[in-house]
């Protein structure tokens, strides 16, 4: 009886083993297999009545035991356990990794009697751990903040990115509050609320934050809600783009805009202000253009009458008085004459008629002109020019004009009495 309960309990205790959802199995000190359950077929292949019996090595699993100390000799620690990683091969070739926790059992007289092993496929999780992997591995590459913060806005997660244009590095980032970074955050909570109440994402917000040296840097942001496995929301990711280039191109874009209008708006005061002056130069040409034909008729009377008075009988007196008439007469009409070419004064393109002059003449008849002036004002003249027969390459008419100033200032501004003396 004692001993059919016993196989009883024996055959629970297996079919028990056999249900569980790990593969386990045990093997003695030679690394023959003792025990091989169901799970332990279906992971690595052999079904336990080709297992059980066989030794690691011939189902090429000794990377099972290695490192194991299954084959030892004297006592052993009892309920020794380890863990370790393998990527063991299977019946059809493939490999799997695995991973397995051994636990040494012995005897009462402290020899070993087997070595039980519980082993699970970790090939799921390596791929979660290089789906992450890989994703950490972009994240910290990206040029881009990104930043993980929970319900209360505590940074929880940190990359080189935001290292960069923040100026914190990952340390003295986590833990603290976002706040530190964009003010703003603390003024309208509703950015973060929005993304985790509602769900949803919110994609290219221009907001500006502060460094850690103080600076403000532009971000164009993006936040995202965080979920758990049950859906719930437990954080925000913000992506923030550094902007302050663009926005620094759009602000000295506005300026220049606004430079080129007040250029604009300078170049159309000057286009009226020069159409102003060309109308008042107009005006002018043309009053002087009238004005020049109007003392045209006067003066040619004047001239025409002293020809007539000229076939007079005359004293001497007379005819040398009706000759500065006439001389004065024709300088005032070479005046006009010049007055009528305004257009080439203005342009500056004034002709000069050069040829031979005898100054002598020139003086002479300059100090003619100016003796009724003097005589008004009691200045002395002198009657003629001590020189010589000296010649110059002059134009007549202003070589005259500008003796006849230098003549008028002399007398103007002498004093009562004086003298004009000329060398």
């Amino acid at each position: 009886m004692l001993a059919n309960a016993a196989d009883q309990a024996i055959r629970f205790q297996s079919l028990l083993l056999d249900a569980a959802g790990q593969a386990i199995f045990a093997v003695d000190e030679h690394e023959k297999i003792l025990f091989w359950n169901r799970q332990a077929g279906v992971l690595f292949g052999w079904p336990a009545s080709h297992a059980i019996g066989r030794s690691m090595t011939d189902l090429n699993l000794a990377k099972m035991v290695v490192g194991a100390g299954i084959a030892s000799q004297g006592a052993v620690d009892e309920g020794e356990t380890w863990s370790f990683e393998r990527v063991v091969s299977r019946l059809d070739g493939t490999t799997v990794p695995v991973f397995a926790t051994s636990t040494r059992i012995a005897g009462d007289d402290g020899v070993l009697v087997a070595v039980i092993t519980v082993a699970n496929d970790i090939t799921e999780r390596r791929q979660v751990d290089e789906r992450t992997r890989r994703l950490s591995a972009i994240v910290e590459s990206s040029s881009d903040a990104i930043v993980g913060m929970d319900l209360d806005r505590i940074i929880t997660s940190w990359n080189s990115g935001a290292e960069a244009i923040f100026g914190y590095d990952a340390i003295e980032a986590v833990g603290q509050s976002v706040t530190m970074l964009a003010p703003s955050f603390a003024q309208d909570p509703e950015l973060t609320d929005l993304a985790t109440r509602n769900g949803l994402s919110i994609s290219s917000l221009e907001t500006s934050c502060r460094t850690k040296s103080g600076s403000t840097v532009y971000l164009s942001l993006s936040l995202s809600p965080i979920f758990d496995e049950d859906g719930d929301a437990i954080g925000v990711s913000g992506i923030g783009r550094d902007i302050s280039d663009r926005i620094e191109l759009a602000r000295l874009a506005e300026v220049r805009t606004l430079e080129l209008a007040e250029a604009e708006h300078a170049a159309a005061v000057e286009i009226a202000r020069r159409e102003e002056a060309d109308r008042a130069n107009r005006a002018k040409s043309e009053f002087l253009s009238r004005m020049s034909h109007e003392l045209r008729t006067p003066l040619n009377a004047v001239l025409g009458f002293s020809q007539i008075l000229d076939m007079s009988d005359l004293d001497d007196s007379q005819r040398r008085n009706l000759t500065h008439i006439r001389t004065a007469g024709e300088h005032l009409l070479a005046l006009i004459n010049e007055v009528l070419d305004i257009t080439r004064i203005e342009a500056g393109a004034v002709r000069l008629s050069l040829e031979p002059v005898r100054l002598e003449e020139v003086l002479t008849g300059a100090l003619d002109l100016i003796r009724p002036q003097a005589a008004r004002h009691g200045i002395t003249v002198p009657e003629q020019v001590e020189g010589g027969d000296v010649s110059v390459i002059a134009d007549r008419q202003r070589l005259m004009q500008v003796m006849l100033n230098l003549f008028s200032n002399a007398v103007k501004y002498n004093r009562p009495g004086g003298r004009v003396d000329i060398a």
